[in-house]
């Protein structure tokens, strides 16, 4: 995970040194929720397990850097990251899963700049996502436990288009009061191990909706 947000960092770092000498720029920081959806639809002969992978809500944190050569039009440096983990007890067992994203991305904003406190924006950003999984299915016997473990982990595609509504708070501050973006991660066909063998995921989309509030100074 370091080397991830280490990057989106030097990606904030650099957009900001960019933007920072005679250009307004704005960042933003906040709560993230992502709607991720189902990373596969075939499951090949693990169908028994088709429910665990489905749709999940995910907590995460987000984080861009915006700068305005003009009043109106910006270049956004975007990242997020999003997790979610469960720890189920069987009769038979443990059941153990954990999923997250991690998004990089790039691209215009559009912003409505006016005389009220209230500033919509747009923007369209593109780039790549990461997405890791792991399912693991500890059974317990008297002659030891025997485990069951499945990791789908890709890095493709991804896009973010939408966009949010700021309220300005004074001069150097404003609430983004939500901002809604389409979150698509174009995954296309995957083989995966699991326990030493090989099996292909059919799925060419994964849609996901992220929902952000923060803080932009």
């Amino acid at each position: 995970m370091k080397k991830y947000i280490l990057s989106a960092t030097l990606i904030l770092m650099v957009s900001t040194a960019i933007f920072a000498q005679d250009k307004r720029a704005e960042v933003f920081v906040g709560y993230s929720n992502l709607q991720a959806g189902k990373s596969f639809d075939d499951l090949g002969n693990l169908n028994n397990f088709s429910k665990t992978f489905k749709r999940n809500g995910m907590n995460g944190v987000e984080a861009s850097v915006t700068g305005f050569p003009t009043a109106w039009f910006g270049i956004t440096g975007d990242f997020s990251y999003h997790r979610k983990s469960n720890n189920t007890s069987l009769t038979a067992g443990t059941s153990d899963y954990k999923r997250e994203a991690f998004y990089y991305l790039a691209g215009p904003t559009f912003k409505i700049r006016n005389a009220s406190r209230v500033e919509p924006y747009a923007h369209a950003l593109f780039g790549a996502a990461h997405l890791r999984e792991r399912y693991a299915f500890t059974t317990t016997a008297t002659t030891g436990n025997t485990q069951f473990s499945f990791e789908p982990n890709t890095t493709k595609f991804a896009m973010g288009v939408g966009g949010g509504l700021d309220i300005r708070l004074g001069n150097k501050f404003s609430l983004r009061l939500v901002q809604v973006d389409y979150t698509p991660v174009f995954t296309g066909d995957r083989i995966v191990t699991v326990n030493n063998n090989s099996i292909r995921l059919d799925k060419s989309r994964v849609d996901s909706l992220r929902i952000s509030t923060g803080i932009v100074f």
